[in-house]
């Protein structure tokens, strides 16, 4: 199944769909935009913090300025089938965001605005810093985001961004094991993966990289407890984001 399918994209209306977590949240970014793209919409990607510079097959239009209307301007001209990149500035292969309300001005410019909300270091699970995410008021969809990779190793800095964070926010020791009860605390807590999407009523887990058989079945097993227990959550969808057929499962 591809992601626009799964998530359920309106593909008659606008939407805002932030992407929070780990693991993924870039490649899962560049899927969504490359599907809605192939069905002739225009489509903006960007960050409300920093991330690698987009390749250049990613996108058709790259729009850097720190002026929201510079970028307006030039906005005005993206065609119908077309992936944008928009940033404030680029160093050192970092591409800056733009401040969360220029999505509200850029939002008529484009049928869908994809935004990556929050860092993590290209490491598979996170727990947010008291600034993150950074969610634009537009949003209509946030996707939680876990590698399940994850799976086995430890509560540390080189598994996890901000180890020490995310040990307090799952109850959990230093260099103890992540496990799939370790994810549920993570989905559950005011100051988990969700943190200040209180008022987003789709929210949506992605696990990413089911490799295996196992993962994919162990993740299903734990999707059932987290929809059960975790009402908020509208739904968990299971897969590989980089593979043709990007989503195994979809659960609700």
């Amino acid at each position: 199944m591809n992601i626009v399918d799964a998530l359920n994209i309106n593909i008659c209306n606008r939407e805002v769909i932030s992407i929070v977590g780990a693991g993924g949240k870039t490649s899962t970014m560049y899927r969504i935009a490359w599907e809605l793209k192939k069905k002739k919409k225009r489509v903006l990607i960007t960050t409300t913090t920093a991330i690698y510079c987009p390749p250049s097959y990613i996108y058709d239009d790259l729009f850097i300025s720190n002026k929201i209307e510079e970028l307006c301007k030039k906005s005005n001209d993206v065609l119908d089938s077309s992936i944008t990149v928009i940033g404030s500035y680029i160093i050192n292969n970092k591409l800056k965001g733009i401040n969360k309300n220029w999505i509200n001005i850029l939002y008529d410019k484009f049928d869908y605005i994809i935004v990556e909300a929050d860092g993590a270091k290209r490491k598979p699970i996170k727990a947010p810093a008291s600034y993150e995410p950074v969610i634009p008021s537009l949003t209509t969809k946030v996707i939680g985001c876990i590698g399940l990779d994850c799976i086995g190793s430890y509560i540390n800095d080189k598994y996890v961004h901000r180890a020490d964070i995310f040990s307090k926010v799952v109850n959990q020791r230093l260099d103890s094991t992540i496990n799939y009860d370790t994810i549920r605390h993570l989905i559950n807590s005011k100051d988990g993966l969700f943190k200040e999407c209180g008022n987003i009523n789709n929210k949506i887990v992605l696990f990413n990289k089911a490799y295996t058989d196992n993962l994919l079945q162990e993740a299903r097993i734990a999707s059932e407890i987290i929809l059960q227990e975790n009402k908020s959550i509208s739904k968990v969808i299971i897969g590989n984001v980089q593979n043709n057929n990007p989503i195994l499962i979809v659960m609700e």
